[in-house]
């Protein structure tokens, strides 16, 4: 027989090829295992000198049919999955808290667009909801107030905003546009620098416009309800001006003591009417109160006429009391006379004094709260 590497000739008794040295292969018979042979120790072999790099080639892939360890496939999957986590994340974070999604100034173009197409629906949405109080009437007051008679679109030109931002609050001030309309047939443009700035509130992680910026739209709203029904409160006061003159004239033109029953007439013709005045004094102050509820950095001067149409109407309703009382004193007194009671004419003519001074100076009160609400109202309205 003979290697089969060198060809040399190799004996039955041979383990080893006499020539190379290599082991010598034998088929064994069927059933049979072959001894594993025993290599004599050799001295270990000088490291192969090292090879330059050959560039462009590419060391082979492994065998594709060589499969992973099934947890070694489980640990490449959740590595995958922790990576795409953790890409998402910083996508959002990116897209969130970097960008923010619109700014303040951002908030407020979008909002003046809404004004020129009178989309009273986006200009809603671009609000803090939660800012409104919790009142749905302000939104209702808003809505109907804010274009209340505007015909057409409105024309916004040469708009120009600064934002000035706070943590979570912020200012958007317009320093140059104009606003053009027709309101109640006439033609008007304002200058936009002049309005109030729009504050803005960051909260969900979005800029929007805190709807206290539009409070004086609100505050005229009830102010001019509650001078309705205050117009209507003065005009009944001045029928019971007239009756109360009425009665002063008959007390100073007839007899000291005069008949209890025509003093009643006169008391008969005042009552009503100052009940009638006291009536629309009360429903008019919820108006004006609601003024003084709302929040805002711009109400200043509307607070204070508020402020000055509750005194005036408490103030009336002291006076209309007075009147009915100075009256029903003469009528008690009157009638006391009639039935022989023993009366104090000193005692009688100082409490009338001292009611006619009353009246006179609530009435004073009066007029001059009168004169400061028209003139805080047509400085209002310039």
């Amino acid at each position: 027989m003979f290697c089969s590497k060198c060809g040399g000739e190799i004996t039955p008794d041979d383990d080893f090829c006499v020539k190379c040295g290599v082991p010598v292969k034998r088929t064994e018979p069927e059933g049979e295992v072959a001894p594993v042979p025993v290599m004599p120790p050799q001295a270990p072999a000088p490291p192969p000198p090292t090879a330059p790099a050959t560039p462009g080639i590419t060391p082979a892939a492994p065998p594709s049919n060589v499969k992973k360890p099934r947890n070694a496939q489980m640990a490449v999957a959740l590595g995958i999955v922790a990576l795409l986590v953790i890409v998402a994340v910083v996508l959002i974070l990116v897209l969130v808290v970097f960008k923010g999604g619109p700014g303040p100034e951002e908030v407020a173009r979008e909002f003046y667009r809404a004004v020129e197409e009178k989309d009273m629906d986006a200009m809603i949405a671009l609000m803090d909801r939660e800012s409104f109080q919790g009142n749905p009437e302000l939104e209702k007051v808003f809505r109907e107030e804010y274009f209340k008679g505007v015909s057409g679109d409105v024309k916004i030109n040469g708009l120009e905003l600064e934002a000035k931002v706070s943590g979570d609050k912020a200012t958007v001030e317009a320093t140059a546009g104009t606003a053009t309309y027709v309101l109640e047939g006439s033609r008007e443009t304002d200058q936009l620098s002049e309005e109030n700035p729009l504050e803005m509130v960051k909260t969900g992680g979005g800029w929007y416009i805190d709807p206290t910026s539009f409070a004086d739209i609100c505050a005229v709203a009830y102010i001019n309800k509650g001078n309705e029904i205050t117009d209507s409160a003065v005009a009944i006061s001045d029928q019971v001006i007239g009756a109360f003159d009425s009665f002063t004239s008959f007390m100073n033109s007839s007899p000291y003591m005069s008949p209890s029953q025509q003093v009643r007439g006169h008391l008969n013709a005042i009552a009503p009417l100052a009940g009638s005045m006291k009536a629309e004094a009360e429903k008019a102050k919820p108006e004006y109160q609601k003024v003084m509820n709302l929040e805002g950095e711009y109400l200043g001067g509307y607070k204070e006429y508020a402020n000055l149409a509750i005194e005036y109407l408490e103030r009336g309703i002291q006076w209309a009391d007075k009147l009915v009382e100075t009256v029903g004193y003469s009528v008690n007194s009157a009638a006391a006379v009639e039935s022989g009671q023993p009366f104090d004419y000193n005692a009688f003519n100082g409490t009338s004094d001292a009611l006619y001074k009353q009246v006179t100076d609530l009435q004073q009160g009066l007029s001059d709260t009168l004169d400061k609400m028209n003139e805080l109202r047509n400085r209002l309205n310039e």
